[in-house]
């Protein structure tokens, strides 16, 4: 009984992650973590944050695709004495390198931002964002992606005018729809 139940195991393994063509073409949904790092020319005392990150995209080919992401994390802060909400959208290129289970990649693109502090006022502005990653396929449909941007931007409130760095990684299932 035993024997016949590690066999099916293994066989369902076999055939779910084994057999596959990791061609990455198509449209994908995914969501997951994100870290976030800011900085400011300030120098304000913000802690690192933590949230979620969505991410939709579309592959033309194996080497070359679209993504967008839309990431919300939240930090402590010390000069208002309470939290910061740091929302970021971003729209760019992706350009992989193949390999057939592991694909790794370099992105760019622009970005729209909004850092609102609790007790006190919210920053928004653009910027450009570059980022490396990798892709690692479980199948043909199913993706753990791991990433890293930094999306440099500039910013303003009623008073200030700010530049803001903000570092991010990015640990995110994605759902490759039917090729």
């Amino acid at each position: 009984m035993h024997l016949k139940l590690r066999l099916a195991t293994i066989a369902l393994l076999l055939m779910a992650f084994g057999s596959f063509n990791a061609q990455a073409e198509g449209w994908y949904l995914g969501g997951g973590a994100v870290t976030s790092n800011l900085e400011d020319d300030l120098d304000d005392e913000i802690s690192q944050g933590f949230g979620f990150a969505l991410v939709a995209g579309y592959s033309a080919t194996d080497l070359f695709g679209i993504e967008f992401l839309l990431s919300s994390a939240v930090h402590d802060e010390d000069f208002t004495d309470g939290y910061v909400v740091n929302d970021t959208f971003m729209l760019g290129g992706k350009f992989s390198f193949g390999g057939e289970g592991f694909r790794p990649y370099v992105a760019g693109g622009i970005s729209k931002n909004s850092v609102d502090f609790e007790n006190f006022e919210e920053i928004t502005g653009d910027g450009t964002y570059w980022g490396i990653g990798a892709d690692i396929f479980i199948n043909q449909n199913h993706v753990i992606n791991v990433s890293y941007r930094l999306n440099d931007w500039e910013g303003d409130d009623s008073i200030f005018d700010y530049d803001v760095s903000n570092k991010m990684l990015t640990v995110s299932y994605n759902f490759y729809f039917a090729r």
